[in-house]
Parts: structure tokens; C-alpha cells; sequence
């Protein structure tokens, strides 16, 4: 798990505390969930007898990007 002293994962230089960042950039999350933007959370703790979570934007995770780098990248 990553904290606010780690360094930003994409410039190395800065410290990443930028919160709720998004792990994919939301021109690909487009091409992945759909012009609707609705997705479904699929994994090995599912059951397979109940539906699955619906979600609605690209996965996301705090501090791996600074404010500049999520700024200049658009994530």
C-alpha cells in the first residue's frame, strides 16, 4: 500500500499525494467501459451465482501521482 512520502511513480520527483487517482487515463477507460462509461467488477472473490458490482469509472488508487503529473497527463 502506498502513502503520501512515496515518490510520484511517473517523475520520480515529486512526492505523490494526489488522492483518488485514476490508474488509467479516461481516454482508455472510455474505450473499455463503453460510451455509457458502465462496467461490471469482476474478480476471483465474485461468486459466480450473484450478479456483479456495476461500476461506472476506471479503477483508482491514492498516492501514485502528484498533482502535476495528474495535471499534465490527464488521468
Amino acid at each position: 500500500m502506498r502513502n503520501s512520502t512515496d515518490l510520484c511513480l511517473l517523475c520520480q520527483a515529486n512526492l505523490a499525494i494526489k488522492k483518488n487517482s485514476h490508474i488509467f487515463p479516461k481516454f482508455m477507460s472510455t474505450n473499455f467501459l463503453g460510451d455509457n462509461r458502465k462496467g461490471y467488477d469482476l474478480n476471483s472473490d465474485t461468486a459466480l451465482d450473484k450478479k456483479p458490482r456495476v461500476i461506472q469509472d476506471s479503477p483508482k488508487e491514492d498516492y501514485i501521482l502528484c498533482e502535476d503529473c495528474e495535471a499534465y497527463s490527464g488521468f
